[in-house]
């Protein structure tokens, strides 16, 4: 096994003799036609089908968004599928899109390094440290000028202050962190910069006392929380706190980043709806 990734009731595992998809299949999720095969199960004797990517590239990551399933190639291409309805799978349409298709848009001729996003916000970094976006973005999270709602091509975010080394996004906002360990959060929600400040139309700085003052060196979204690494492995969480999923021993939001403190350097997160998951060193 090489990547896996779950979205809402599906996940997507990729191995060294191919990808596959398993659980629900009402959007085309699993790479398979919806009208056929609602869900996709494996069985002894009735094995998980492949799923084909118009690619010669080996894959090298795969993500799932709630409904939406993105295949990563070693070539930096992304082929989506899944749920479109706001333009999730970046082929120019919205609908159902069930068979892999390559991403159109400003990210079409970029070598994408990773993607990103736990809702129907998707974002891709490419190797230059550049960002791009689309599906949902009626809260700003396109950036100043772009008043869409939904986008179904990817659109590059123009970012001045430094190159960008991870990023993630929730229902409602996005975070990014740079190169020089900084990290920015806009949209809408508890974006960490306290209570009255919950709706930013641009990247925001946030204080780097936030994060012991030391440097960040990647962040994370789930749908309504977000986490940060700093530089000496210490984890911070914030955002909405559904059954106390933010590790912080109580289950009240939590409107500025805060330390969980672990025994050990925490070297990966992964933020669900309602729970999430630490990997310590």
């Amino acid at each position: 096994i090489l990547s896996i990734s779950s979205g809402r009731a599906h996940s997507l595992v990729s191995t060294t003799s191919g990808v596959y998809a398993f659980g629900d299949n009402a959007h085309g999720q699993c790479g398979q036609d919806p009208e056929q095969r609602r869900e996709v199960h494996g069985v002894k004797d009735t094995p998980l089908p492949k799923i084909e990517i118009p690619s010669d590239s080996p894959v090298s990551a795969v993500h799932c968004a709630l409904d939406s399933s993105f295949i990563l190639t070693e070539k930096g291409e992304i082929f989506a599928f899944g749920l479109n309805e706001d333009g999730q799978c970046a082929n120019g349409e919205y609908g159902i899109q069930w068979k892999p298709c390559k991403i159109l848009g400003d990210a079409a001729d970029e070598r994408i390094i990773a993607i990103s996003g736990s809702s129907d916000t998707l974002l891709a970094l490419s190797e230059k440290g550049e960002l791009f976006i689309w599906g949902q973005c009626e809260y700003g999270q396109a950036g100043v000028g772009n008043d869409k709602i939904q986008m179904n091509f990817s659109r590059f975010v123009p970012f001045p202050s430094g190159k960008i080394v991870s990023a993630g996004s929730t229902a409602s906002s996005c975070i990014i962190n740079t190169d020089r360990g900084e990290v920015y959060a806009w949209g809408v929600g508890l974006l960490g910069f306290g209570p009255s400040t919950q709706k930013l139309d641009r990247p925001t700085l946030m204080d780097q006392p936030l994060f012991e003052n030391q440097k960040v060196d990647k962040v994370y979204a789930g749908n309504t929380s977000f986490a940060a690494i700093n530089s000496s492995g210490r984890l911070f969480t914030w955002g909405q706190n559904r059954y106390g999923l933010l590790g912080l021993e109580h289950g009240k939001d939590q409107y500025f980043p805060y330390q969980v403190f672990f025994p050990y350097d925490v070297k990966h997160v992964s933020l669900g709806p309602d729970h999430s998951l630490f990997l310590l060193k």
